[in-house]
């Protein structure tokens, strides 16, 4: 679509307008823009229904645009013109093109072509004018309007157009009329960094909102991972080294001071030092099983020896919670196959010739159960098959 003024050839409020379709005398255009409110252009101005807009003239390929069009428009305005009866349509920025309501010869502003009945209201009777004589001060309009100029005597009289005291009739043509219709408020636009900046505000506060939600979840991962990162196996030296704090040697029945050194609060000490080899923490476990209330730290001990990798502790984790073996004398385990079957594939995996055939025994108990246990189903799905 084009748009050049014609100004020069037909006169302020007139442009031509090429579009890459045939047109007619008979042509009729549908102008509307980008506006939630008074869409489209009509005869009397914007409106919120679509008007046939009937064009000037036609020369050639081009459709000439008068000023109950072009007086509506502003230079930088997104306008689409679609040509009535068709599905035929162009989108443009109107350029700068003079418009016959201003004298000025100022471009893109907004008409001030009068309302179409803005004659009707004013008649040529109504505007006889009393022209400044001796004793007047102001020429007044009958109408209650005050006259826009003053003219002194002198100047009146060298014009030659009037006499003082001489009552004269004005042409309501002659005067502009600002056309409350077509004076548009400024679009209330948001800006792109105002948008950008809405969406991340929302965004910071949706991401707080659902760290708030799943707050316990996010800490439940992070325990297990630090979990599965403590008992991460450790690769044990192959010749066994002698442990840096020797143990103890068994408590003398004569000496009650050394006894009170192995209990309880010495055994939190050790495990809390975390210092201990893998081969001191199954040593430790060892030393505290015969103890019916370090029965538990027994257990801990036995665990954080397995994490270590240490291979005989392995074999006792795994055999302890291996629901086809029984329980030592006095433990009382609850059996769990997939603990049982990680510490066997450990084993596996670290030499042990006898954790593949216990894999397989632990397995093929298992099977039988695949359909009605759950925890047996995800043992045999993570280990067996």
């Amino acid at each position: 679509m084009r748009i050049l003024s014609a100004h020069k050839e037909h006169g302020p409020g007139h442009a031509w307008l090429s579009m890459d379709h045939a047109a007619t005398p008979e042509t009729a255009l549908i102008i509307e823009r980008e506006t939630d409110k008074d869409r489209y252009l009509g005869s009397s101005g914007w409106q919120s229904v679509p008007e046939h807009l009937p064009v000037d003239a036609v020369d050639g390929g081009r459709m000439l645009l008068g000023p109950s069009i072009v007086d509506h428009l502003g230079e930088g305005d997104f306008i689409k013109i679609t040509i009535a009866g068709t599905g035929l349509f162009e989108e443009d920025f109107w350029p700068v093109v003079p418009i016959s309501g201003r004298k000025s010869s100022g471009f893109g502003i907004v008409s001030s072509k009068p309302a179409a009945d803005a004659h009707q209201k004013t008649k040529p009777s109504d505007l006889a004018v009393n022209v400044k004589g001796s004793g007047s001060n102001k020429s007044t309009a009958q109408a209650g309007e005050e006259a826009n100029a003053e003219l002194s005597e002198t100047e009146a009289a060298k014009s030659g157009q009037f006499m003082p005291g001489e009552t004269i009739a004005l042409d309501p043509s002659l005067i502009d009329y600002a056309d409350p219709s077509i004076t548009e408020k400024p679009s209330a636009r948001i800006s792109r960094k105002a948008i950008v900046g809405l969406a991340v505000f929302w965004l910071l506060i949706a991401i707080g909102l659902l760290g708030w939600y799943f707050q316990p979840y996010l800490l439940a991962g992070l325990d297990s991972f630090s979990q599965q990162a403590e008992q991460a196996p450790v690769e044990e030296p192959t010749t066994v080294s002698e442990p840096s704090t020797p143990p103890a040697a068994a408590p003398d029945q004569g000496a009650p001071e050394h006894q009170m050194a192995r209990g309880r609060s010495y055994w939190q000490q050790q495990m809390m030092n975390g210092q201990m080899s893998g081969q001191e923490l199954y040593q430790a476990s060892e030393e505290t099983a015969g103890d019916a209330e370090l029965s538990d730290m027994s257990a801990e001990f036995l665990r954080l020896a397995s994490n270590k990798g240490y291979a005989p502790a392995l074999r006792a984790y795994a055999e302890r919670y291996d629901p086809t073996k029984p329980n030592e004398a006095g433990a009382s385990v609850i059996k769990n196959a997939n603990t049982a079957l990680d510490a066997y594939t450990r084993l596996k995996a670290g030499g042990d010739a006898n954790a593949a055939a216990d894999i397989r025994s632990l397995c093929q108990f298992l099977e039988p159960n695949y359909y009605q246990d759950a925890d047996a189903r995800t043992a045999v799905d993570d280990y067996c098959r």
